[in-house]
């Protein structure tokens, strides 16, 4: 959530948890009447949720970022070069690709972007490709096309998962020089994202930007090749609470089942950064009763 007035966000502490068992979410939280002009899906709350005096006193269970990580300093960059926003300014931030080096989604890739190409000849040009990667993920990117299939492999044979969310787990020499030597038989010279990352339900494939903690966050699987998304970003929603207004995309579509033409409506809308804008705000006034529109 964020006010119009940028440097002020709804603090963690004035919040309070929803206790109703039939929800069964203990770390679901909610604020009647929110003081603010939008209420965003932020994806996965990246932001730095509770200030620094709360950390050892906070009853609130669940995952909880107590840290910085990259897509939240990422977006608050992009928050605070204006001193307010309106909705397409929301729309560009949730659809942004840049991470910031060398932490990405709790990995510590400090050694993957020191590496020296003189000692490591045959992998001299993918680290000079990773060297100039400004970390921006668009499709056009050359960089983010690398490191995305080193970062599939890093995580299939070397990451430990945490149920702490602020865990860093460092990448080891070794681990990193055989994620380059695995990359190297699927990377092609003048690779580009658009040419290896997509998203994809049935018959429907469309290029997608992003990597894992980019803003745009995408976690794909490795196919042939190919990396294919699985969400890409998750679901996206804007609330206008001034003028009454939500703005929802989904990266597929509004159904589950394939055989539903509503599975896919929305993937051409997604990878376009394109929304649908619910006009009955009413129903959700009526039926969201913890987020009293």
């Amino acid at each position: 959530m964020m006010t119009h007035i940028i440097k002020n966000f709804i603090k963690l502490k004035s919040e309070r948890q929803i206790t109703n068992q039939f929800y069964d979410f203990e770390n679901l939280i909610y604020k009647e009447n929110p003081k603010c002009d939008f209420v965003v899906s932020s994806n996965q709350s990246p932001f730095k949720v509770t200030d620094e005096d709360d950390t050892q006193s906070s009853n609130y269970k669940g995952l909880l970022y107590f840290n910085e990580n990259s897509r939240s300093l990422r977006i608050k960059a992009l928050i605070r070069e204006k001193e307010k926003l309106n909705i397409e300014d929301l729309k560009q931030v949730l659809f942004d690709t840049k991470v910031i080096k060398p932490i990405i989604r709790n990995v510590d890739f400090s050694t993957l972007f020191s590496l020296n190409e003189q000692e490591y000849p045959k992998l001299s040009q993918l680290l000079s490709i990773l060297k100039n990667w400004d970390g921006n993920a668009d499709l056009n990117s050359k960089g983010a096309a690398l490191f995305s299939l080193i970062y599939h492999h890093y995580k299939e044979k070397y990451y430990v998962s945490s149920k702490n969310p602020d865990t860093i787990q460092i990448a080891g020499i070794e681990e990193i020089i055989n994620c380059l030597i695995w990359t190297s038989e699927y990377h092609k010279p003048e690779m580009t994202l658009k040419d290896i990352q997509f998203i994809k339900r049935g018959n429907i494939v469309f290029p997608i930007n992003g990597i894992p903690d980019s803003v745009n966050s995408v976690r794909p699987y490795f196919q042939k090749g190919k990396l294919y998304a699985e969400e890409g970003g998750a679901f996206r929603l804007i609330i206008n609470l001034k003028d009454r207004q939500i703005f929802v995309c989904h990266p597929f579509g509004s159904s589950t089942n394939l055989d539903d033409e509503n599975s896919i409506n929305q993937m051409k809308l997604f990878v376009n950064n394109q929304y649908r804008e619910i006009k009955d705000f009413d129903f959700y006034k009526k039926n969201y009763k913890y987020y009293n529109l």
